[in-house]
């Protein structure tokens, strides 16, 4: 289908009027007529003399500014240059006389400038600031190229990011206003939202406010980054008195261009995928598409009825769609301005186009509650549906092709080509005004009514954050946190000395503890020493027993049997001497007294050995009192020191409840010091980072107007030397003719004479 569509489509002949300031050349008039050009000495210096040559004069120049001389007034006063040919609103002196500095001039309200002669002023200052008739404007060619080559639909190989900008706001609101305007970069996670006199940048990664741009003309109404995410475009104004686009450079933060001077605010706004083309529409109902390389106007679009209300490039630049408040929406071809097709269906404003990344499908979203998909080739309708029910105010084509779109009926949703939605995001607060997507971080950021910036995750629709949209100025955040700094100091120190005391408290406990426990274990040995020790000494003491009662039994043995040898003794004596002293009674006699000797000597052996085993026995019986008694005692110290363990223990549950606690509010309170004082450093780094910045930003301005101040000094001696030049020229061309008539009498006198030549 795309390469049909581009064969539909006629490719345009660059038809570009390249309007540069030369000298010679004059404005066009809409019938195409030439017009006087406006210079200083024709229109401009009249009205300065009528109007403020009381005060700025070659005799009284007030703040060292004198307007009745061009080359005077060109190199300025105390304040620097006051004029910058090309470009109106950025000249000083015009800032005066509308009154959008001060001091207004000439002084007075009541005393401010007929519109016309503002009007007059206005016009020379951006035609050049010619001096006459013969002068050549001096407006250099952009510095910054914003012409680019490559898909506008591919990543570039390096992606512009924001270098660091000041955080210093340039107006604070009782309270937040309705932010109308919402883009995201396409290629990094940043997103511009429109304030009052400003836009906030924020980084969709992180949810931190990262950078301010000063938009001193008024309310921006609309935002747009440029297809490859290196430009941002801003445009807007002051509703009835003027609007302009503005375009910055993403990697160095600055403004590079401007273009367009309407009467009243700029409501819709775009710039081509390849920079070349910028277009803008607003109350006036006409299209105006300017060229960047020199801002020149390229043509206009009056076919609207009523305010242009969207406007946005195809991706593939090749087409313009423009929509209106009265639900006109019509495509062009974008270097030409050629109508390529009508779309008819919206009854109401047209409020947001978006064009899919192929280029080949437009949607248009409606305050007639539908968004609409047409397809290029016939300007057919794809698909349309009912998107949010009392009116569409916004909508954004995202790089996988869904949609997303938000509405009067406070809701943002995520959409199929379809039409079936995919998820309907919470609700907002009010009237939801703009939607955008971050593709880097599948993140929906929507604004309504009440200033609330929010951000939505794709995924499932969480509520991930909210931009402040009115944030203090840094002076007044440096004095919020070194506020909530001495409050979270006042807070913190108490809470700590009683996480100290409480810790004192159980850090002595534990002490206690410990040396109960000690005490326990080394009772515990003692006493387990000493049962080891009765251990050994009753087994001592049962051999003991066993032995003397082994004895004791030998004992009555021996005893019961030496009275029975006693009597056999005297028997045998006695039948010996019965028989005449037998000599065999008379050896058994001597065996049996040898035998009774014998039971003699074991009876006292063994009395002794009762002997010692009774005093064995009584020495052993009072080593195990002994240490029976000491086993009590080691049991009684461990059943002491227990007792204590576990009343220390008692003790100590509550104290490290109570301790755990204060440290939970320890380490808040810590936390809340240490954020504050993190954000202290962060305030005072900024604010030394924005004062720093200023003051090399002066130097530029300053260093800038030395540049324009010699352009003038050098301008002047170019015209000078142009003058003597020119009489030189004269001269020599009277000293040639007189020369020539010098020949000419000669050769006449020769002639006379007759003298050959």
């Amino acid at each position: 289908m795309f390469t049909t569509i581009q064969s539909k489509r006629i490719q345009p002949v660059l038809i570009v009027c390249l309007i540069t300031f030369t000298g010679g050349a004059s404005a066009l008039s809409e019938d195409g007529k030439n017009e006087t050009k406006i210079t200083y000495d024709d229109q401009v210096k009249p009205i300065l003399m009528q109007r403020c040559g009381n005060c700025h004069n070659s005799d009284k120049k007030s703040a060292d500014l004198d307007l009745s001389n061009y080359t005077n007034m060109m190199q300025g006063g105390a304040s620097g240059a006051v004029i910058e040919p090309g470009a109106a609103s950025d000249s000083y002196l015009f800032q005066l006389i509308t009154h959008e500095e001060s001091p207004i001039m000439p002084p007075g309200e009541g005393n401010k400038l007929p519109a016309e002669q503002i009007s007059m002023v206005a016009k020379w200052i951006d035609a050049g600031a010619l001096e006459n008739q013969g002068s050549k404007a001096r407006i250099s060619k952009p510095k910054f190229e914003m012409a680019v080559s490559g898909s506008a639909t591919k990543r570039p190989g390096t992606v512009a990011t924001w270098p660091r900008l000041s955080l210093q706001t340039q107006l604070k609101t009782p309270r937040p206003t309705a932010s109308p305007a919402v883009a995201t970069s396409p290629w990094s996670p940043v997103t511009a939202v429109a304030g009052q006199k400003q836009i906030l940048l924020f980084n969709n990664s992180t949810h931190l406010f990262s950078g301010v741009l000063p938009f001193p003309e008024g309310q921006a109404t609309v935002l747009k980054f440029s297809r490859n995410g290196s430009l941002l475009l801003a445009a807007g104004g002051k509703h009835g008195a003027g609007g302009k686009v503005y375009v910055w450079d993403v990697a160095t933060g600055q403004r590079v261009m401007q273009v367009g001077d309407e009467i009243d605010n700029v409501l819709a706004a775009d710039l081509s995928a390849d920079h070349r083309l910028i277009a803008l529409g607003g109350p006036q109902k006409m299209v105006r598409v300017y060229s960047t390389e020199d801002g020149a106007l390229l043509y206009e679009i009056k076919k609207h009825t009523d305010w242009i209300t969207a406007i946005e490039f195809s991706p593939d630049n090749v087409l313009l769609a423009t929509g209106d408040r009265n639900g006109g929406l019509h495509v062009w071809e974008s270097e030409t301005g050629n109508e390529y097709l009508t779309l008819k269906a919206h009854n109401q404003m047209v409020s947001d186009l978006s064009w899919r990344m192929d280029a080949n499908v437009l949607a248009s979203a409606s305050q007639d509650a539908t968004i609409r998909l047409w397809e290029m080739e016939n300007g057919g309708q794809v698909k349309n549906w009912g998107a949010h029910g009392i009116g569409v105010t916004s909508l954004d084509f995202l790089r996988d092709g869904h949609l997303v779109s938000c509405g009067r009926d406070k809701v943002a949703k995520l959409w199929q080509q379809d039409g079936k939605v995919i998820r309907q995001f919470p609700g907002m607060a009010d009237e939801a005004l703009a939607v955008s997507f971050c593709n880097e971080t599948n993140q929906l950021i929507c604004t309504d009514w009440t200033g609330i910036v929010r951000v939505f995750k794709r995924d499932d629709g969480a509520h991930l954050a909210d931009y402040d949209t009115n944030p203090d100025n840094l002076a007044d955040q440096l004095t919020h946190s070194e506020s909530q700094l001495t409050a979270a100091q006042t807070k913190h120190t108490p809470i700590l000395s009683q996480f100290n005391d409480t810790a004192a408290k159980v850090n002595e406990l534990n002490r206690q503890i410990q040396s109960a426990q000690q005490q326990i274990a080394t009772a515990e040995g003692k006493r387990n020493e000493f049962n080891a020790q009765l251990a050994v000494v009753k087994q001592q003491q049962e051999s003991t027993i066993a032995k003397q009662k082994t004895d004791q039994q030998q004992l009555a043995s021996q005893e019961q049997a030496k009275p029975l040898l006693q009597q056999s003794l005297q028997k045998a004596i006695e039948a010996s001497e019965a028989l005449g002293n037998d000599k065999e009674l008379k050896t058994t006699a001597v065996s049996i007294g040898n035998k009774l000797a014998q039971v003699d000597a074991k009876i006292t052996a063994l009395k002794q050995q009762l002997l010692q085993s009774e005093q064995t026995r009584a020495a052993n019986g009072k080593k195990m009192s002994e240490l029976a008694n000491q086993s009590q005692t080691a049991q009684s110290e461990m059943n002491a020191a227990t007792t204590q363990l576990v009343t220390l223990q008692k003790q100590k549950t509550p104290l490290d409840q109570q301790l755990a606690n204060q440290e939970q509010q320890t380490q808040s309170a810590a936390q809340q010091l240490a954020f504050w004082q993190g954000q202290t450093i962060k305030w005072k780094d900024e604010i030394a980072f924005t004062d720093a910045l200023k003051k090399i930003e002066a130097e530029l301005t300053a260093a800038n107007q030395a540049i324009q101040a010699q352009d003038i000094v050098l301008q002047t001696a170019e015209k000078k030397l142009a003058e003597v030049q020119n009489e030189v020229a004269n001269k020599k061309a009277n000293k040639s003719a007189a020369e020539q008539n010098a020949m000419e009498i000669r050769n006449r006198m020769h002639q006379l004479q007759g003298i050959k030549q």
